[in-house]
């Protein structure tokens, strides 16, 4: 007998089984009642949020059926007095659950119960109260419902309160001297909420408690650009404490947390940080004073006032990795990772240790990535670097911030209590000294060593040519939706689907193997109906292990039947669609005609519900001639939304085609984006129009996004 809202909206019955309404409306009105719970509803309330602007012919009437259907489900699943559960009330209702068990209110209890034990001195005892509180949440609250401004409301409450438990859990790990699983806790929480600064600076607490003072770092480095891009502020003084602290490397309370850990605090060369993680080994000689032209001033026109540390530290110049942790379920691509490796294990000094992995949206290139850095730790020694470019994201880091971030890593890029200072605008002169001062430190940080550089989801090659500048002679792996065709020594790899044996091993991996041998035949047809894409065996790989009860032919039943498959491949963070709109919406931004005319192809495609598209055919869909059809597709395949066969054919990939057919038909918010003004002077009358629909179309591109997931990536 349980209601949960913490998730997917579900009713429990006597036996254990789902009583959850399977009507629409009448799951609305059910969430409509939860959200108001113990308080008065207005059947006038009712009737607006449940039935919006298609009333009924008589919008009373549905109402008390809607009641007496929730009344006969209380007393048939619960065995109570339906009249005693959903009260009437004049004009109203008031749904009274005080003596049944909604998970909301559970959760809402254990925090009470932890907070009443922290303060009586038991913060063993508190943690252990969070975590069962926190583990009862299964996805976004009141997930499954339609829209609606009250349950919308309620959800987000419960997702604040969520994420203030989660932060206070942190803290009490932190207590009781367990930094990793604070470390665990607190990357989900700020991949959640990219902008909260306590998280943030609770992740750096226990990042340098754990031995990892860099990432700690990394941490600090990817809030202040977060906040400065999207808010145009700082971090807060707290937190900008604790940055300074670190790097000063003077912060007392940390210190004496590590040492309760037996993790020795980090060496010091002139009262800054200089040591490194993970086994990766400092230079084992002293570098030579860099040259006067190479060594920065005292002062630098960053976005926080730098000071640097001699690269020459007498102590040697450590390196963290800082790459992701190792995907636990990576499946496949043998042959790719060892191609892989045997080109970055090249001699050292040797400019052709470079790949470039492409492929499309959801192909795993992320994930190969780390793979390979993780495999190779050994081989480069002097450091492993990762870099996310945010190629897909509306404002992907200029180059400056970029190197700024690697020598942060490096140990070379260091800060100073002082005022904050705006960043160069990229393109000025100020920019460009800034940009070949940081590549002048980069070069001479990185000559000699072996060390390895990840830049992951990189734009296109004008973003990553800046970047190699200074990195001659270094291992370079980059991940990108385009296959960096125009980078001079890169080996290109291209990852697709996965093939059908490795999607089922996959699937075995991550909703257990005994299920998935158990039905064989339906894992392979749901492997198919994912396309064999990694992302979308994820999606369905959690989903199956979020749920026992769900069987893989129910599952390929849904992805077969449903209005659109890509419903069915969301959950929590996981999102094909999303992973798919950010590439459209790049594309839409595009300030060149090939950028703007692969935006407007992509829905006609899904119009025609195309596998198969030749620049012939794509050029009389966009009504142009053949050379705007083969330029269209050259912008599709830049951004993996095609892929170029031999024969001048572009393929177009099964779930691309479902999100394409949403963009034509304009669901799930979309609409289709305008044709690129055609060369040629606009009248002075319809400039203005022009830009409007410029804007216009930018806002309708973006795609609707699913749920996301509580744990971070």
């Amino acid at each position: 007998m349980h209601i949960s809202v913490l998730g997917v909206i579900a009713v429990t019955g006597r036996e254990g089984g789902d009583a959850t309404p399977t009507a629409a409306k009448d799951l609305a009105f059910l969430g409509e009642l939860l959200a108001h719970a113990g308080s008065f509803v207005s059947s006038d309330h009712l009737v607006d949020r449940v039935w919006g602007r298609r009333p009924t012919a008589d919008p009373l009437n549905a109402v008390q059926v809607r009641v007496s259907r929730l009344r006969r489900l209380f007393r048939k699943e619960w065995g109570v007095d339906g009249e005693a559960v959903v009260v009437t009330k004049p004009g109203g209702y008031v749904l009274d659950l005080d003596r049944y068990a909604v998970d909301a209110r559970d959760f809402e209890d254990l925090v009470r119960q932890s907070r009443c034990r922290r303060e009586h001195g038991d913060p063993s005892g508190a943690a252990g109260v969070l975590a069962r509180g926190l583990a009862m949440w299964r996805g976004a609250p009141f997930s499954g419902l339609q829209d609606s401004p009250c349950t919308a409301a309620e959800a987000a409450r419960l997702e604040e309160v969520r994420a203030t438990v989660a932060e206070t859990y942190a803290e009490l790990l932190l207590e009781l001297g367990r930094p990793q699983d604070a470390v665990g806790t607190l990357g989900g929480l700020t991949s959640r909420y990219p902008l909260r600064e306590h998280a943030h600076r609770l992740l750096m607490e226990a990042l340098h408690a754990c031995g990892r003072p860099a990432e700690a770092l990394l941490v600090y480095e990817r809030l202040r650009g977060r906040l400065a891009e999207q808010l145009g502020v700082a971090p807060g003084q707290q937190v900008q404490a604790r940055y300074q602290a670190l790097l000063s490397g003077r912060d007392e309370a940390l210190d004496r947390t590590a040492a309760r850990l037996g993790v020795p605090a980090p060496a010091r060369t002139r009262g800054r940080v200089a040591a490194g993680r993970d086994g990766v080994r400092p230079r084992s000689q002293a570098h030579p004073p860099a040259p006067p032209h190479v060594r920065a001033p005292d002062r630098v026109p960053a976005r926080v006032t730098t000071a640097t540390t001699e690269a020459t530290a007498a102590t040697g110049h450590g390196a963290v990795s800082g790459i992701p942790r190792l995907p636990a379920c990576f499946t496949g691509r043998t042959e790719v990772v060892g191609l892989v490796e045997r080109v970055l294990d090249g001699p050292a000094g040797n400019a052709a240790r470079a790949v470039a992995v492409s492929g499309m949206p959801g192909a795993g290139k992320s994930a190969l990535a780390a793979v390979v850095a993780h495999r190779m730790g050994e081989r480069f020694p002097d450091g492993r670097i990762h870099l996310d470019l945010r190629g897909g994201g509306a404002a992907p880091p200029p180059a400056a911030r970029v190197l700024r971030q690697a020598l942060t890593l490096l140990g070379g890029e260091r800060g100073t209590v002082g005022p904050l200072e705006p960043e160069p605008a990229p393109g000025s002169d100020a920019g460009a000294q800034e940009l070949s001062r940081l590549t002048a430190r980069l070069r001479h940080a990185v000559t000699g060593r072996r060390v390895l550089f990840v830049f992951d989801d990189v734009a296109g090659a004008a973003q990553l040519r800046p970047l190699l500048e200074p990195l001659a002679g270094c291992a370079v792996l980059a991940t990108s939706r385009s296959p960096l065709a125009g980078l001079d020594g890169f080996t290109l790899v291209r990852v697709g689907p996965l093939p059908p044996t490795d999607s089922v091993e996959l699937l075995s991996r991550l909703a257990g193997a005994g299920r998935v041998a158990a039905e064989a035949a339906e894992a392979g047809r749901v492997a198919d109906l994912c396309g064999h894409l990694p992302l979308a065996l994820r999606v369905v790989g959690a989903r199956l292990a979020a749920h026992p009860a769900l069987s893989l032919a129910d599952l390929a039943g849904a992805l077969a039947r449903g209005a659109s498959r890509l419903d069915e491949l969301e959950f929590d963070d996981l999102s094909v669609r999303r992973s798919l709109a950010s590439g459209h919406r790049a594309l839409a931004r595009a300030s060149d005609t090939r950028g703007r005319l692969a935006a407007r192809l992509l829905p006609l495609l899904g119009g025609k519900r195309l596998a198969q598209v030749t620049p012939a055919l794509a050029g009389r869909l966009l009504e142009r001639g053949p050379e705007a059809g083969a330029s269209a597709l050259e912008g599709l395949a830049a951004a993996g939304f095609v892929t170029a066969g031999r024969d001048g054919c572009h393929a177009v990939h099964t779930l691309i085609q479902d999100y394409a057919r949403e963009v034509a038909e304009g669901g799930a918010g979309h609409r289709r984006a305008p044709e690129p003004a055609r060369p040629g002077p606009a009248p002075p009358d319809v400039r203005g129009a022009g830009r409007g629909r410029a804007r216009a179309a930018e806002r309708a591109s973006t795609a609707r996004y699913g749920e996301e997931r509580w744990a971070g990536r």
